[in-house]
């Protein structure tokens, strides 16, 4: 009997004890909430964005988008801060709930967290109320499309147009320019640029002019390039006029000039020797045959000046093979050798003092068409035919 109720009562005491320390807990826990709550309160963040231009007016409406931009940074910095939290820890606490078996750390951790994560919420559900009291419920304004403020702000952009904006207000084109010329070609990542050039036109034109003219005063080809590109863009998009465009593309014209050989020579590729200081040929031929169980294209290029003739190359297979410079009386002759292929690919010169312009070849080869198989082969033989050097 006795061992009964001394049992009885050490049960009685454990359930008093829990009992007592779930409503401490309890208590605990009601005290936790409201601390994060009058900490919350204590931040004093206005979680409604009001505009504070007359936004009806183009001047006014990017304004307010700049305003839009500093009041998001400014709300996220309040709410990312507090309590030592950074963005990822206020998602990971948030999810988790409070109780009595928690550390009063843990517990206080999460329900500040849950705190910052509601007033996130509402700071974004401020954000999208903002979007859609600017645009006054249109899809865009002023050349400026919703879609784009808003995925701008959704892909954290925001910071670049305070940047660059702050830039042109300053007077700082060049920066500001060259900070978002970037950016343009999407439309979510060219308000920052759209910004600024609709507020400070005359600025971040220049800012572009002074881009373009210490390209050409650097006289690099890739910065050349790169500019004339972001330039061509900006004024595409703007419909503007630059000053220094005209200049920068003359120099890149002769910067690549000044790059491409003077002329063709044997081993170089086709596509080489058509871009050479000479220009691209003035006609060019083609033809194909098999040998060696494979087939292979050839033909020759000639570059004529003034209906003279001053150039022509041989190519076989995508390479040139032999180029004839006849620019002077005397002319030149250049081969590049190579072995294991047809004769179409190997031809020898009989005696370095023939010119085969000189001579009439396709005269040759239709006086003797039933010993060839084509000019290439007429030449060829032409070439080891001596005796017919003086009758052509």
């Amino acid at each position: 009997m006795r061992k009964g109720i001394m049992g009885g009562s050490i049960l009685t005491i454990v359930i008093i004890v829990f009992v007592v320390f779930f409503i401490v807990r309890q208590r605990e826990i009601s005290e936790i909430r409201d601390v994060a709550r009058e900490y919350a309160e204590s931040l004093n963040v206005d979680l409604v964005f009001t505009p504070e231009e007359d936004y009806s007016t183009k001047e006014g409406f990017l304004k307010e988008l700049i305003h839009l931009a500093e009041w998001t940074d400014d709300v996220s910095g309040y709410l990312d801060g507090p309590y030592g939290f950074d963005e990822d820890e206020i998602l990971y606490y948030s999810k988790q709930s409070m109780n009595g078996f928690e550390s009063k750390e843990k517990n206080l951790k999460i329900s500040m967290a849950g705190e910052m994560y509601q007033m996130q919420q509402k700071a974004d559900d401020g954000v999208r109320n903002g979007i859609d009291m600017l645009f006054d419920d249109t899809d865009s304004k002023y050349g400026i499309y919703k879609d784009s403020v808003v995925t701008s702000w959704e892909r954290e952009y925001f910071p670049v147009i305070l940047t660059v904006t702050a830039f042109a207000e300053d007077g700082s084109g060049l920066k500001a320019y060259e900070y978002a010329i970037g950016d343009i070609d999407e439309e979510w990542r060219a308000l920052s640029m759209d910004i600024a050039y609709g507020l400070y036109p005359d600025v971040i034109l220049d800012g572009c002019d002074t881009s373009l003219k210490n390209a050409i005063e650097e006289r690099s080809l890739y910065r050349l390039e790169g500019s004339i590109q972001e330039a061509e863009g900006f004024s595409e998009r703007y419909n503007v006029d630059i000053n220094a465009l005209s200049r920068a593309r003359t120099l890149k014209a002769h910067l690549e000039y000044e790059m491409k050989p003077d002329i063709p020579k044997a081993g170089m590729s086709v596509s080489s020797a058509q871009s050479t200081k000479l220009g691209p040929p003035t006609r060019k031929t083609s033809d194909s045959q098999s040998w060696s169980g494979k087939k292979h294209t050839y033909g020759d290029m000639y570059w004529d000046k003034n209906g003279v003739q001053i150039f022509k190359a041989h190519y076989l297979d995508h390479e040139i093979t032999e180029v004839w410079d006849t620019r002077n009386s005397k002319g030149s002759y250049h081969k590049r050798y190579s072995t294991g292929s047809s004769s179409l690919g190997s031809k020898k010169q009989s005696s370095s003092s023939v010119d085969p312009d000189d001579h009439d070849i396709e005269a040759y080869f239709e006086d003797n068409w039933d010993e060839y198989v084509d000019y290439e082969d007429a030449y060829d033989g032409f070439m080891d035919d001596e005796d017919a050097w003086d009758d052509y």
